[in-house]
C-alpha cells in the first residue's frame, strides 16, 4: 500500500511539474511572442511613418518648387514684355515725331517758296 502511494505522489507530482512546466513555457512563450511582436509592429510604423513623411516632404518641396519657378517665370515675362513695350513705344515716338518734323519742314518749305515778294524786291524787278 504504501508502494502504491508513493507511485501515487510521485505520479501527481509528475504530472502537477509537467502543468507547471507547460504553464511557464506556454507564457514564456506568450512573453516573447508579444514582444517580437510589438518590436515588428513598431519596426513597420517606423517605416511607415517615415515613407509618409518623405512623401509629404516630396510634395511639399514640388509645390514650392513650382511656386517659385511660377514666381520666376511670371517676373521674367513681364520683364521681357515691359521692356518690348518700352522699345516699341520708343520706335513709335520716333516715327512720329519724324513724320511730324518732315511735315513741319515740308510745310516751312512750301510756305518760304509760295510767300508773295516783297515790295523793294518787285521794284528792282521793274527796274
Amino acid at each position: 500500500m504504501l508502494t502504491r502511494l508513493r507511485k501515487m505522489l510521485t505520479r501527481l507530482k509528475v504530472k502537477m511539474l509537467t502543468r507547471l512546466k507547460v504553464k511557464m513555457l506556454t507564457s514564456l512563450k506568450v512573453k516573447m511572442l508579444t514582444r517580437l511582436k510589438v518590436k515588428m509592429l513598431t519596426r513597420l510604423k517606423v517605416k511607415m511613418l517615415t515613407r509618409l513623411k518623405v512623401k509629404m516632404l516630396t510634395r511639399l518641396k514640388v509645390k514650392m518648387l513650382t511656386r517659385l519657378k511660377v514666381k520666376m517665370l511670371t517676373r521674367l515675362k513681364v520683364k521681357m514684355l515691359t521692356r518690348l513695350k518700352v522699345k516699341m513705344l520708343t520706335r513709335l515716338k520716333v516715327k512720329m515725331l519724324t513724320r511730324l518734323k518732315v511735315k513741319m519742314l515740308t510745310r516751312l518749305k512750301v510756305k518760304m517758296l509760295t510767300r508773295p515778294e516783297s515790295k523793294d524786291a518787285k521794284s528792282k524787278d521793274a527796274n
